[in-house]
């Protein structure tokens, strides 16, 4: 009786804890796939980015006007970010790091070059301020398309 005893709680353990595993087996591969479609997902959204912020660069160097529709192209090219950003859990510290702060600072630029389109023509504000302050966004929008581009690099390879 005893023999039957042990067999059935072996039984009982190797029944357990193959059903842990299993589950941690499924866990660990939904966290493979969903992080790969987040790559894939991320690394698009920062391309596309990246693109409209070239296209505004290139139009205000050759202008020296910062179309409304750039913004708005911007604020659209980013909702998938916007609406996925939980997931960046997936990725290592550095990165998600990397990927908040050029969202951040994208949102913040182009917030600022908002508010310095309706200033224009405003008697308050001075002209020259207004391009200064905007000269100096358009900067900052430079250097965001470089950190876009090494930050693609990173999270494909993430």
């Amino acid at each position: 009786m005893t023999e039957a005893l042990w067999q059935v709680v072996l039984g009982g353990i190797l029944a357990v804890s193959g059903g842990f595993l299993q589950q941690e087996y499924s866990l660990r591969r939904n966290q493979a796939r969903q992080k790969k479609l987040l790559t894939h997902l991320l690394s698009q959204v920062i391309q596309e980015v990246n693109r409209i912020i070239r296209k505004l660069i290139e139009t205000y160097d050759k202008t020296s006007i910062v179309y409304v529709l750039y913004l708005t192209e911007l604020s659209n090219a980013r909702v998938s970010y916007d609406r996925n950003s939980d997931w960046a859990v997936l990725f290592d510290d550095d990165l998600r790091r990397g990927v908040f702060d050029y969202f951040a600072r994208e949102q913040v630029t182009r917030s600022y070059l908002h508010v310095l389109i309706s200033l224009v023509g405003k008697p308050e504000f001075p002209p020259d301020h207004v391009k200064s302050e905007t000269v100096k966004q358009i900067a900052i929008f430079r250097e965001l398309a470089v950190q876009g581009d090494g930050l693609v690099d990173k999270v494909k390879r993430a």
